[in-house]
């Protein structure tokens, strides 16, 4: 035992005391050997008493600074984390940590418990919504996904079930992907998402798009939600055009027009390029619309083509324009309008009809795909020989940088 100035003091303050108040009583008549014999047992006292206040004193300061090493030890960890610890040391728990340990368990019962009150009242883990709208030719649906709990929910998958009229070009944002399959790692409480995908339309299509939402809960319980499905139309466009147009006249509507969208094909081999050319005009010419001028020059294998159509029902204005670059190898369809649908439903129309008859004329095989150049490429392969593309060489396109497939030597600029 350590004596400082303050536990002197009160060692020598306690000493006279015991020696004065025994004179007192006894006097000092009393034998040396009674006097030796008292001041001996309070001076014993005296010490005890001091020795006494020192170990209160220890021990409260053992016990305040055991207390923050306690809580770290058991501070942000869950019971799947300290099982493992307590099942290999079973015999280190002591009464302090058993508290602690039933405080944990309590708080994640707790948490579990509010978790499964959501569920009981019917309050989604996550919300899905979907829409779809026709940009630039294609449809970009979207799946926004929200997380309605305070807890974490992890390894989501959308698994999306398109029908064979749309193909899927890319996504938004750039998650990974597998097959038909999203891969989002975390959602996090109260987060919300929104997933857009970019279909390209094969032919006009009246169909559902199903998906199914897959994670973890942060108990690492597996869930899997339907998505509502979706019905996707793409309505081809009937013609009746009776008005006649001339050249200019149909020039000046184009220009008025407000949306413009093409494809652009691969013209396989050059050689074969004025049949491409030839092969769509006799498709559009299967509709009810004006051949309103078509050119074509063998010396330069160029060659162009304006159509001018109404609707039947809401009497819109369509105007198509073909431009054949028989040198470049590219045949480019566009066709301007009022409405988007329309125009996308068109395009898509005519790149399958186009496809059947460029097969029927045998100026392509059942193996090549005769896709939208940008579609193909987008895909990671070469629209002319159908190689693969790199991720950086699909980068170098998407940037309008110069590209080159490595496989057959073709440039690859729209």
């Amino acid at each position: 035992m350590k004596f400082s100035p303050g536990k002197l003091l009160l060692f020598i303050f306690v000493m006279l005391l015991l020696i004065i108040i025994p004179y007192s009583i006894f006097g000092s008549g009393t034998n040396i050997a009674f006097n030796v014999a008292i001041i001996t047992i309070f001076f014993f006292i005296s010490w005890c008493l001091i020795a006494s206040i020192d170990i209160i004193k220890s021990s409260s300061e053992v016990q305040n600074k055991s207390e923050p090493r306690k809580k770290a030890k058991f501070e942000n960890k869950s019971l799947e984390l300290l099982n493992p610890e307590l099942q290999n040391n079973p015999n280190n728990i002591n009464q302090s940590d058993q508290t602690e340990i039933f405080k944990l368990v309590e708080r994640e019962e707790m948490g579990k418990n509010e978790f499964m009150e959501d569920i009981q009242r019917n309050i989604k883990i996550i919300s899905i919504t979907r829409e779809y709208e026709f940009i630039g030719g294609q449809i970009r649906f979207k799946i926004g996904l929200e997380n309605n709990t305070k807890y974490s929910v992890t390894s989501l998958k959308i698994t999306l079930d398109l029908p064979k009229a749309l193909k899927w070009i890319l996504h938004e944002p750039d998650y990974e992907r597998k097959s038909d399959i999203i891969l989002i790692p975390k959602l996090g409480s109260r987060e919300k998402i929104t997933v857009s995908f970019y279909l390209e339309p094969i032919n006009c299509v009246k169909s559902t798009i199903n998906a199914i939402i897959s994670f973890y809960d942060f108990k690492e319980r597996p869930h899997a939600l339907p998505m509502k499905p979706k019905t996707i139309s793409i309505t081809c466009p009937i013609f009746f055009t009776e008005t006649q147009a001339n050249f200019a006249r149909v020039r000046n509507i184009h220009r008025k027009l407000p949306h413009h969208d093409r494809k652009i094909f691969p013209v396989i081999k050059e050689e074969n390029s004025k049949a491409f050319f030839k092969s769509l005009l006799s498709v559009l010419n299967l509709y009810d619309i004006k051949l309103i001028r078509e050119t074509y020059s063998d010396e330069d294998n160029f060659g162009e083509a304006w159509f001018y159509g109404i609707t039947k029902v809401k009497k819109n204005q369509l105007v198509m324009y073909v431009l054949l670059d028989g040198k470049n190898r590219i045949l480019e369809f566009e066709v301007s309008g009022t409405n988007e649908e329309q125009i996308t439903a068109f395009l898509a129309e005519i790149s399958n009809k186009i496809r059947m008859e460029l097969l029927h004329r045998g100026l392509l095989t059942e193996d090549d795909q005769f896709y939208d150049l940008r579609v193909t490429i987008l895909s990671n392969l070469c629209p002319y020989c159908y190689n693969s593309l790199s991720e950086k060489e699909v980068r170098d396109f998407q940037e309008e940088r110069s590209l080159i497939c490595p496989s057959c030597n073709v440039k690859l600029n729209i």
